[in-house]
């Protein structure tokens, strides 16, 4: 059972090696889940009885999980019931793929990606966590950002953010990182858990093994928790958390690259991803393999879309409605 998330990582191979390009497809599934994600949020608005059926379906196939809104600051968000996809992380993806869309098609696209591209912030709005409302807020900047040749104007709403965010939503950001809240308690917690486990030099340098459970003051024994890189330390020892870590980060690299400059809104989500599943297991599942398996793809291209590149890049331009098709 815990192999079979890391069996997902060998489509890596076989997408290489057909020339398999799996982001449309990708992009398209989770679009559904956004999408089903606002609608579940609207009918928990208007029928309770049905919320609570829906959220049986979801509980009993272990896809999503249904509730009310948090408590953020003193404040009630979202005023509407919260969904919670268990892959909703990964709703960065389209998030960074809409983003370039709106901003650099044509006219007759731009509504309908500008569309879509807020029906995914929404839904990861709703969805409650910080990570996903964090990367809501940053990821479109972002992107907006690196591909923009008008960074000044940017660069200036995102200080116009920063300053609402000040004097607005101030007590709402301090609770997302106030290290009394239940959730940000338990993870220091776990941090303590395993700085205890590591002080072993045998933990340390070779881990306990895949599936291997350990004692934790707050939960008792576990075979993970929601920190991802400790908990790779702890199964696999650093020796082999390292070349992991390369594997995890070399893909960054290519966003130095204007030969991948058409890949590189991927590679800026997939930033994000990383540094979400430092306190998420979703790196570790099938979905998170999965993932990385098209992040790969995009780092090792076939050699001859890579030669494709050189080739237009001097013909074509981001601004330009198919530079991005």
């Amino acid at each position: 059972l815990y192999l079979k998330s890391y069996l997902f990582l060998t489509l890596a191979v076989i997408l290489r090696s057909m020339k398999i390009d799996l982001t449309k497809p990708l992009v398209n599934a989770l679009t559904i889940i956004a999408v089903l994600t606002v609608l579940i949020a609207i009918i928990g608005a208007f029928s309770t009885s049905l919320f609570w059926r829906i959220h049986e379906v979801g509980f009993r196939y272990d896809i999503f999980c249904l509730g009310g809104a948090r408590l953020y600051g003193g404040n009630i968000f979202p005023r509407i019931a919260a969904v919670y996809f268990y892959t909703s992380e990964m709703m960065v993806l389209p998030l960074g793929y809409f983003t370039v869309k709106t901003f650099f098609s044509n006219e007759g696209k731009k509504l309908q990606y500008g569309l879509l591209l807020m029906i995914t912030i929404f839904a990861m709005f709703i969805s409650t966590t910080r990570n996903n409302i964090l990367a809501a807020i940053l990821l479109p900047f972002m992107v907006a950002f690196w591909y923009s040749k008008r960074k000044k104007i940017i660069f200036g709403l995102l200080i116009v953010l920063f300053l609402y965010s000040i004097f607005n939503l101030d007590l709402i950001i301090s609770t997302f990182f106030d290290s009394s809240s239940p959730s940000n308690a338990w993870k220091m917690q776990f941090v303590k858990d395993y700085a205890n486990l590591l002080n072993d030099d045998r933990v340390f340098l070779f881990g306990q093994g895949m599936g291997s459970f350990f004692k934790t003051k707050n939960r008792g024994y576990v075979s993970v928790t929601e920190l991802t890189y400790f908990e790779f330390i702890r199964q696999f020892g650093v020796l082999l958390f390292i070349p992991m870590l390369v594997l995890l980060f070399y893909p960054l690299t290519k966003l130095f690259s204007r030969r991948y400059e058409r890949s590189h809104y991927l590679f800026i989500a997939y930033l994000f991803i990383l540094g979400m599943t430092f306190f998420n297991p979703l790196l570790m599942s099938s979905s998170g393999m999965l993932l990385l398996s098209v992040v790969l793809f995009k780092t090792f291209p076939p050699s001859e879309d890579v030669s494709f590149i050189e080739k237009k890049r001097g013909a074509e331009s981001l601004a330009e409605p198919e530079a991005l098709a």
